[in-house]
């Protein structure tokens, strides 16, 4: 069982009295002492007992007064120094680009900088005894508000949560928020501090560059689908999962080029089994290796599956790397030989040789290749676009 240390605020005022009651019990036993060794005449005992009292009173009250000046001087000191330190932490709050607050144990406004006028428009006095949810929309203040359940019963730090409020004029304003919780001795929430920051230009600027983005890869899609005469589609993960047959094996993971020699193993067996022409297997399982050991080379590890839909066997090979840039996929596309750390390398030329038709899937945090072969080559003039229809 280990024993409860008392608080430093009580353990020294009763260290400095126990020490005091020893030396007076000390000094008035000892003196007593010496008095009676002295004397044995009542008068003068009780005189020299007179003396060593003042003196016993003398000496208290200078060290009372030595100690009551030294803590004086020392409050005094701390005082400043926590006016000085609140002066500086009261500059720097009121002069920071972001908009400071705290609020109490049931999440009311208790202070806020003057920041929170350019953020919403209103002064800090109109803040001041409001909840966070009163500067919502009804949709985001109910989910705002589980948050702030959430981090009223874990007690804990939160950092750059994203939430929409809604400036005077009536606009949204996206803001980052971060704050600390405060906890008394006894483990109760009485509040939380932090700091709202303005990303409204930025999140809007990123809506920009995603359009922009989106728009580039649409072009890239349309060109080289055109291209390539249909034979590479570039599509979004949903409207690859839509289009995908139904599976043939299960899932599998490969994390090294040591599992290379295996998984070739496993895919010629089940290749095989499904082709009636070995060497349009043997082509699908090239094109195959060659998706698979790009998955590994630029993103660690990835996953393949065979599947078949209607008369074609599809091998889909995902991994978690950080995607095709678009600027450099038409070369790596077209260009025998082309290889860069971003594209897919100069495997990507060989499976769209090898295969009928490739689907790909790509943004940063992960890439699907889907390597489409038709179990018997298609005859002339046979109409084999499937998806003619995805944009």
């Amino acid at each position: 069982m280990t024993r409860r240390r008392l608080p430093e605020d009580v353990a020294i005022p009763i260290r400095i009295t126990l020490v005091y009651i020893v030396i007076s019990a000390v000094w008035i036993f000892f003196s007593d002492l010496l008095v009676v060794a002295l004397t044995s005449n009542p008068a003068t005992i009780a005189r020299l007992s007179t003396y060593k009292g003042f003196f016993f009173i003398s000496v208290s009250g200078l060290l009372l007064f030595s100690l009551i000046r030294n803590n004086i001087r020392a409050l005094e000191e701390s005082t400043a120094r926590l006016k000085e330190s609140e002066e500086k932490f009261r500059e720097l709050v009121e002069h920071t680009s972001d908009w400071v607050w705290e609020l109490d144990e049931n999440m009311l406004f208790t202070y806020s900088n003057q920041k929170v006028e350019d953020v919403l428009g209103y002064t800090p006095n109109e803040v001041i005894g409001k909840h966070p949810t009163d500067f919502m929309a009804p949709d985001e203040a109910q989910r705002v508000s589980t948050i702030i359940e959430d981090l009223v019963v874990e007690k804990a730090p939160f950092n750059l949560i994203e939430n929409t409020l809604i400036h005077k004029n009536g606009l949204p304003v996206i803001v980052e928020v971060s704050g600390l919780p405060i906890v008394d001795s006894e483990g109760r929430l009485r509040g939380c501090h932090g700091i709202n920051r303005d990303i409204t230009e930025r999140k809007q600027a990123e809506e920009v560059l995603r359009e922009r983005d989106l728009y580039v890869r649409r072009a890239y899609a349309d060109a080289l689908g055109a291209v390539t005469g249909g034979r590479l589609i570039i599509m979004t993960i949903d409207e690859i999962r839509a289009v995908l047959g139904e599976p043939i094996t299960n899932s599998q993971t490969i994390d090294s080029y040591k599992d290379l020699a295996y998984v070739r193993a496993q895919l010629i067996a089940t290749l095989e089994s499904q082709f009636s022409d070995k060497e349009r297997a043997n082509e699908l399982l090239l094109a195959a290796s060659e998706a698979i050991t790009n998955a590994v080379k630029h993103a660690g590890k990835g996953t393949y599956q065979v599947l078949k839909r209607n008369r074609t066997i599809q091998l889909m090979v995902e991994d978690a790397g950080p995607g095709i840039d678009f600027t450099l996929l038409p070369k790596a596309t077209l260009l025998s030989g082309f290889s860069t750390k971003q594209s897919l390398g100069i495997g990507f030329s060989v499976m769209l040789e090898l295969s009928d038709r490739v689907l790909l899937s790509t943004q940063p945090g992960g890439t699907i290749v889907v390597l489409e072969k038709r179990l018997t080559a298609p005859e002339e003039g046979e109409d084999i676009d499937q998806y003619k229809a995805v944009d």
